[in-house]
């Protein structure tokens, strides 16, 4: 359980200002007239997952004065990051949603998130409030990570920085493919693809399946400075990464049905994805297939080794060899 803490700005002891067991509270935000005290909010009661949500404290004086309120109690969608609006009326939150992690709004009082784009490609954060504006960090599966100025009302956004820019511009990284299907369990499941530099729809590449670990996370619209899906499919493979059952951006419900069941459907799950990536797509090479991943995507690869010979090599990483020792 996390708890919240103040302490002196001169220094002195510090003094804890939530006691309740049942939730953790993090990542504190004033409002700007101090009448208000935001935080993270996330439920420990025994689940193998909860949403992380948005609790609301009043403040006075020097101390919290009311129970908290969940202000976003309806957002099927775990927040990662938020600021207030100046005149405290509006909350501008982070959540990762099918392999993106988008902008919302939410009134401060509770209500309804709203994306501000719902289309919206790659990946926000560390959204902040700029005067009428929002500034954050973004960056998607073909444009390196700048700082960007967002409009409000639409969503839109441009760039501030460029510091990738000239450097980006010599690389060929297409924007990753995205397919859905439906499994053999009636779950819809999100996939993207990465294609390699060079890529000629008219030849026939290896598949990879990269794995990600968690399992409480997601394969996102973004690139990544340990498990590169571009590096990865540089030599000339099609790499696939499917949101397998316990990712999260799909609602809590998705995430905790991993519970009991933390290998066999996940592994039954990237067998359909592939065959669905094949069936889909021409320039795949049925016969050339392999898989990797590292920490559950490890468990994954090892789930993989011991249930099937599908694969032409199985590539793992700080995975579990028995749940039971666990």
């Amino acid at each position: 359980v996390f708890h919240l803490y103040k302490i002196p700005a001169a220094g002195g002891e510090p003094e804890q200002i939530t006691s309740s067991s049942d939730w953790s509270c993090s990542g504190p935000v004033f409002s700007d007239n101090g009448e208000s005290l935001f935080c993270r909010y996330r439920a420990e009661n025994g689940f193998v997952y909860n949403l992380t949500g948005i609790g609301q404290f009043d403040w006075a004086g020097n101390g919290i004065s009311s129970e908290l309120k969940l202000i976003t109690s309806g957002f099927d969608r775990s927040v990662t990051g938020m600021d207030i609006s100046p005149d405290g009326e509006t909350i501008y939150l982070t959540a990762a949603d099918a392999g993106r992690s988008r902008i919302y709004s939410i009134p401060a009082s509770g209500g309804e998130a709203r994306a501000l784009n719902e289309e919206s490609r790659g990946v926000y954060s560390s959204v902040k409030v700029a005067g009428e504006h929002l500034v954050a960090r973004w960056e998607s599966s073909a444009v390196p990570a700048e700082i960007v100025r967002i409009s409000t009302p639409d969503g839109s956004h441009a760039s501030l920085s460029r510091f990738n820019t000239e450097k980006a511009a010599g690389l060929d990284m297409p924007e990753f493919l995205e397919f859905w299907f439906e499994s053999s369990k009636g779950r819809k499941i999100h996939n993207w693809l990465a294609l390699p530099a060079g890529f000629d729809k008219n030849k026939q590449y290896p598949l990879v399946l990269q794995m990600h670990g968690g399992p409480f996370s997601s394969s996102m619209d973004s690139g990544h400075v340990r498990w590169s899906s571009h590096l990865m499919a540089s030599p000339g493979y099609v790499v696939l990464m499917t949101d397998y059952t316990g990712s999260v951006g799909y609602g809590e419900a998705f995430s905790r049905n991993i519970h009991m069941d933390p290998l066999k459907t996940p592994g039954e799950e990237l067998l359909e994805a592939a065959a669905a990536a094949i069936e889909r797509y021409p320039f795949i090479d049925a016969e050339r297939q392999a898989a990797t991943g590292a920490s559950y995507g490890g468990h994954l690869v090892n789930w993989l080794q011991a249930t099937t010979t599908h694969f032409k090599a199985l590539v793992g990483h700080a995975g579990l060899m028995d749940l039971e020792g666990q």
